[in-house]
């Protein structure tokens, strides 16, 4: 007997799909403005990794993971594009992940999680939205042409929206966390 998908029922332009999940309208309309176009909808198979930066915050104010994520292939060109830069680990993860600027949580860790179940996703280019203001504005910095360069392949990785994630859809043998050597090292 085959186990059971989690968001198989959970549809991209249903409203209530969002509601159901506990999105208010306001939220439902953030989450779709995050891509860059319409999203695929993905199967995620037990014993894949998910990625995600954070500084010291891992789960949400509930306690659960949160529904933002990065696949394997995005984080590989995040540490690509720092050996060939200047840049900072973490002024490379804001510049490509578009993150927006006035985000004041820092991008020092990196966190890996193991899926336990398959769960449908979506996935898809992530939007350039949030770089319309300047990373340096009223912060006393330089201008850097290596960031500038970074800035205009922004939204080109592409993002995972994995909404009823659980704790328990995860394996806590495999959450792990990185700096910006890349080296992992297992949250106990």
């Amino acid at each position: 007997m085959s186990q059971p998908v989690l968001n198989e029922t959970f549809h991209w332009f249903d409203d209530t799909s969002f509601q159901n999940s506990r999105f208010s309208p306001a939220e439902t309309q953030r989450v779709r403005r995050a891509f860059r176009g319409i999203p695929r909808r993905v199967l995620l198979n037990p014993g894949e990794f998910l990625y995600r930066f954070k500084s010291n915050r891992f789960l949400t104010h509930e306690g659960q993971p949160s529904a933002w994520w990065l696949p394997a292939e995005a984080v590989e060109e995040i540490r690509r594009l720092q050996r060939d830069t200047k840049l900072s680990f973490e002024e490379v993860v804001r510049a490509t992940c578009s993150l927006a600027f006035d985000f004041q949580g820092k991008c020092a860790f990196e966190l890996r999680a193991r899926l336990l179940v398959p769960i449908y996703a979506f996935i898809g280019p992530i939007s350039r939205e949030s770089l319309l203001v300047d990373p340096y504005a009223g912060r006393g910095k330089k201008f850097n042409p290596e960031l500038s360069k970074l800035r205009s392949l922004s939204g080109y990785l592409n993002q995972l929206f994995v909404p009823n994630l659980k704790s328990a859809n995860l394996s806590p043998a495999h959450w792990a966390i990185s700096g910006p050597s890349g080296a992992f090292s297992l949250i106990t």
